[in-house]
């Protein structure tokens, strides 16, 4: 009965929380969904038009319309987090500003934003939204497939190609990431970050060709079809027992695979996108959290670390012209462990710390605001009923506009105010913790400096 109470007391904090943030932000919230919505379109149609000439430039177009959708999620979470104090919970002596620049944000937030994209089929369904588009658009020009260009398993020239873009596009976005550090400037953070999305869209479609061919590959193979056989003699031999083996194999794959579906659905996704939200409000507030949930004291500091301040003392000191250069290229390939994938990590940690009640609080309502929306956009299909492809290719998007219009809102207040209970409790046990114990000095992950002179 206590984890019934206590799962109700958190379900109904996190319900009136997130609906009173909601309608004292709602009208920013929905120009920036507004915006970022017409801007994505527009791209969108854009992509589809320059796919008659080439695909290279309709992958750029929408990985940029990727891009517009991801600052409108980390401009609204900011609101968001500025209504909740978020910030309020860091010590002021271990505040930054960085943590404030858009182009980190974005530059912190990418990966994991696209890596669900691509994980739960966002992206597949929005790049078929275009690629449908451009077929009518252009009378079915495209019979051989508008991705054909990018497909590495059309043959080796078109896999050198392939790769050789995307060594190139990772060396230059990775120069304009050092460009911004040093300078300072925001238009080059904007361009490493349109060079990362287009780099990462690229992957997606390349790497999915690659996975398709390579589960054909082991289908054709000698051991795939040996363990056919063994399946089918076992089958016989279990048949005086009144056992349809295949029939019970395919049974527990059909459970298995739907009880992966909600897995996926109801947890792993719901998760991740707090895991993201927790990326945006800086590696300042990841670092104390993270400290918070080992056990540190509120007394503990963190430094803030940025990727100039990052090299070992050796290259400041007597090393070698062959030693500096090295270093500068591990920087130049390995930096982004540090930058993205280590506080990715570490913010999924962070969101599993409250405990089972306050996850299965957030878990329920993630559940019925999806639950909700897809029914909703479900009756106005149903409403509208049958029409022509040229009637849904106008009306279809501005249906799916009101429908987030109604639910992005909700759900990017109910992500920010889950992070705020989230480091609230996980401060609330680092208070309660032994008053003896020492506080220590942790280096925070790395982010971009704003310039040379202000790197530690």
């Amino acid at each position: 009965m206590a984890a019934l109470r206590l799962f109700w007391h958190q379900f109904y904090d996190l319900a009136v929380t997130t609906v009173t943030v909601w309608w004292r932000l709602l009208p920013k919230l929905l120009l920036i969904q507004l915006i970022g919505w017409t801007v994505y379109n527009a791209l969108q149609r854009l992509g589809a038009i320059s796919a008659a000439q080439s695909t290279w430039p309709a992958i750029a177009i929408f990985a940029a319309g990727l891009l517009c959708l991801l600052i409108a999620y980390v401009t609204s979470l900011r609101l968001v987090g500025r209504e909740l104090g978020i910030r309020d919970v860091v010590p002021r002596e271990v505040e930054d500003d960085r943590d404030d620049s858009l182009t980190r944000m974005l530059a912190a937030t990418l990966l994991p934003f696209l890596g669900i994209y691509a994980a739960f089929d966002y992206i597949r369904d929005e790049s078929a939204d275009m690629i449908v588009l451009a077929e009518i658009m252009y009378g079915g020009a495209f019979g051989r497939g508008i991705l054909q260009e990018i497909n590495p398993n059309a043959g080796p020239r078109t896999l050198a190609l392939v790769v050789g873009v995307l060594v190139g596009i990772y060396v230059v976005r990775r120069g304009f990431d050092l460009l911004h550090e040093r300078t300072g400037w925001r238009a080059f953070g904007i361009v490493a970050a349109l060079l990362e999305a287009f780099f990462l869209v690229l992957v997606i479609f390349s790497g999915g060709r690659l996975l398709e061919s390579l589960r054909l590959w082991w289908e054709d193979r000698q051991l795939h079809e040996w363990l056919e056989t063994l399946t089918a003699g076992l089958a016989v031999a279990v048949e005086p027992l009144r056992i349809n083996l295949p029939a019970v194999l395919t049974a527990l794959a059909r459970g298995l695979d739907t009880l992966w579906g909600w897995f996926v659905t109801g947890m792993a996704e719901p998760l991740a996108w707090l895991a993201v939200a927790a990326l945006v409000f800086g590696s300042h507030v990841l670092s104390l959290a993270e400290m918070w949930r080992k056990g540190q004291p509120l007394t503990s500091h963190v430094l803030p670390r940025t990727r100039l301040a990052r090299a070992p003392a050796a290259k400041k000191g007597s090393g070698t012209t062959g030693r500096r250069i090295w270093l500068e290229i591990q920087e130049l390939f390995f930096g982004d462990i540090d930058d993205r994938y280590l506080p990715t990590l570490q913010s999924i940690r962070i969101v599993l710390r409250p405990g089972l009640t306050f996850l299965a609080a957030y878990l329920l309502w993630y559940a019925l605001l999806d639950g909700a929306r897809t029914a909703f956009f479900d009756r106005m299909v149903t409403a509208v009923g049958g029409a022509d492809i040229p009637f849904w290719l106008q009306w279809l998007p501005a249906m799916e506009l009101v429908s987030d219009l109604l639910y992005q809102p909700l759900f990017i207040c109910l992500l920010g105010v889950t992070f705020h209970r989230c480091l609230l409790t996980l401060r609330g046990r680092a208070s309660t913790g032994p008053a003896q114990r020492p506080s220590r000095v942790v280096l925070a992950p790395a982010q971009p400096a704003r310039s040379a002179e202000g790197t530690p």
